[in-house]
This record gives C-alpha cells, sequence and structure tokens, in this order.
C-alpha cells in the first residue's frame, strides 16, 4: 500500500509511533500514530485523504475529538483525529485522494487530557491493528525525528532550559544523569513550556 497523497503538508512529525512517556497527565504511553505538526504561519491547515476512501466513521470521541475512521481497501484504514470540527464528510460514502478531511486543530474533552498545540493525530491500520505510519509518508525525515538525546549536554541549546525546569520539578528523573529524551518529546515539552503549560 502506499499513499497517493500525505495526510497534511509539509510532513513535520512532533512525536512518533510506539512508547513514550510525555509527563502529562493522562496522555497515551503507547503512541498508536504519528502526531503531525502545523506551521503556526499557515491559519486552517487541512487534512487531507491520502487514498481513494470510504467513510467508517465521522464523529466526536472524548479523547480524539473530532476524527475520521476511513477504510482504504479491505486490508488497511486510517484515522484522522483531533480536527477542529467534525468533518462535512458522510459515512459510506467514498471520496478521492486529496478530497479534505477537514481542518486540523486541537479539539478533545479538555477534562480528560489538558490541550495541547494544533496538530494532527493519525494512524494507519492493518487489519485492524495500528502499525507505524511513518514508511508510508513522503518525504519524511525519520532519522531526526528519532534522535535520542542521553544527557542534558547532548540536548540542543533550545531545549536546554526546558529540560532543566523539568528535572527540577521531578518531570523527569535522570537514570545515573541519562535522560533519554527523543527529538520529537522535547519538542512538545518546549512547546508545552512556552504555552506555559508545562
Amino acid at each position: 500500500m502506499k499513499f497517493n497523497r500525505n495526510p497534511v503538508e509539509p510532513v513535520r512529525v512532533t512525536s512518533t509511533f510506539g512508547k513514550r512517556n510525555t509527563g502529562i497527565k493522562g496522555a497515551s504511553t503507547n503512541h498508536k500514530g504519528v502526531d503531525l505538526g502545523v506551521n503556526r504561519a499557515l491559519a486552517k491547515t487541512p487534512a487531507i485523504l491520502t487514498n481513494k476512501a470510504k467513510i467508517v466513521t465521522n464523529g466526536w470521541n472524548a479523547y480524539r475529538g473530532w476524527y475520521v475512521v476511513a477504510q482504504i481497501d479491505n486490508i488497511y484504514s486510517v484515522l484522522y483525529q483531533h480536527l477542529e470540527r467534525q468533518s462535512p464528510f458522510v459515512k459510506g460514502q467514498t471520496y478521492p485522494a486529496g478530497t479534505q478531511v477537514g481542518i486540523i486543530g486541537a479539539s478533545r474533552d479538555k477534562t480528560k487530557i489538558p490541550t495541547m498545540s494544533a496538530h494532527l493525530h493519525f494512524e494507519v491500520w492493518k487489519n485492524k491493528v495500528p502499525i507505524n505510519p511513518a514508511p508510508y509518508l513522503n518525504n519524511l525525515e525519520e532519522e531526526e525525528m528519532e534522535k535520542t538525546y542521553k544527557t542534558l549536554d547532548d540536548v540542543p541549546s533550545w531545549g536546554k532550559a526546558t529540560m532543566s525546569k523539568l528535572i527540577e520539578r521531578g518531570g523527569i528523573t535522570p537514570d545515573k544523569d541519562e535522560i533519554n529524551i527523543t527529538h520529537s518529546m522535547l519538542r512538545i515539552y518546549v512547546s508545552l513550556d512556552k504555552m506555559g503549560k508545562l
């Protein structure tokens, strides 16, 4: 299976697939998709249907916010999560690749999980089991996003103040002076810090 379009352009992964520790109460520790960040200079960034697909679900969930599940074929489905509002898609209808799913937002039940900056949580399901979407995305700099900083000295200058704050507050407890923070999680922490929500 190959995507005809990316779910958002440009592709900027802010949280990768798999195990993670966000430090955010209520947030998933087993990330079943990838988070794709939005360029703040581009207002109303659309989420795009990657392939011709049939709409299976178009609704609301406390953790997903406004979301859409689209079935590409008998094996693959994709999920778009945290849309700004309900998608105009009609359940049961089939739409071509490139159709706008909706506007990327930050919707969810804010009593369960704190609000984060606008992003698209995107999942790929193979036989109804979530798999890593990264190999299917085009022009993705996966190597950079998977980089891990072992100690505070390894952290780039733009993230040192945030990491120092987390360590002081006990949000991260170094193991033998090792923090082992991924590049993608560092970007999330810095974003939360700038919004005063760390």
